[in-house]
């Protein structure tokens, strides 16, 4: 039924209309409910369940282990170099507070 309309429009030189979703809906329940009518032979045909296999070279799967295994150890010890978990650095937070650091490293 879709199909008739979408070819006759263009013929008729009439714009083509989308179908919304409902009517989307309402063909691909007609087209299911009569497929297996069209043909009143019954066929065999064949499922494959077969599914691609991903290789992965044993070098790239040894360097993606150790970065990952150096990143954790580097981020431990990090983490235990810090005290209380918390880097102690002083943000000046006012304009009075940077002329007095500045003052100071210049001394």
């Amino acid at each position: 039924m879709y199909n008739l309309a979408v070819m006759d429009a263009p013929i008729a030189n009439k714009n083509v209309t989308q179908p919304t979703g409902q009517e989307m809906l309402w063909y691909w329940q007609a087209f299911m409910a009569v497929k297996d009518a069209q043909y009143p032979h019954t066929v065999a045909r064949t499922l494959s369940v077969h599914q691609h296999v991903v290789q992965i070279r044993l070098s790239f799967l040894m360097v993606t282990i150790g970065a990952f295994l150096f990143a954790i150890i580097a981020a431990t010890l990090i983490r235990m170099t810090l005290k209380n978990g918390v880097w102690k650095m002083h943000i000046p937070s006012s304009q009075l507070d940077w002329i007095v650091q500045a003052a100071q490293e210049n001394v």
